[in-house]
């Protein structure tokens, strides 16, 4: 079956995200059958960067993939396509651009090999 596999940005970039991003503790308490609190989730939530979709990425049968921009450390940080390569349909590979675009971080050929 033909379709688009989008893959989105790198593993280095999904790493720079993380680190830039907060952390949120979440607890649920739930009364038990003997009137006591119990912990039924406790865990910590990624709160990514504040972030827009600013433009799309078309796929095999228009099919619409969004781009999102991150404000980090005082500047915009840009999703683009970094490279579409062909296997049963397009598969979509995006990087991180710093808005002076000094800055990127991008997939290697070893990642995108590990991948495969």
């Amino acid at each position: 079956m033909r379709t688009t596999q989008f893959i989105g940005l790198s593993p280095s970039a999904t790493e720079f995200l993380t680190t830039n991003s907060s952390r949120r503790r979440e607890v649920l308490l739930r009364e038990n059958n003997a009137g006591m609190m119990q912990v039924v989730y406790d865990d910590t939530r990624i709160i990514l960067p504040d972030s827009k979709v600013y433009e799309t990425v078309e796929g095999m049968c228009c099919d619409e993939y969004p781009l999102m921009k991150y404000f980090i450390n005082g500047q915009w940080w840009f999703e683009k396509e970094q490279f579409s390569e062909w296997s049963s349909g397009p598969v979509i590979a995006t990087k991180l651009v710093s808005e002076d675009g000094k800055n990127e971080f991008g997939w290697t050929e070893e990642e995108y090999e590990k991948l495969l």
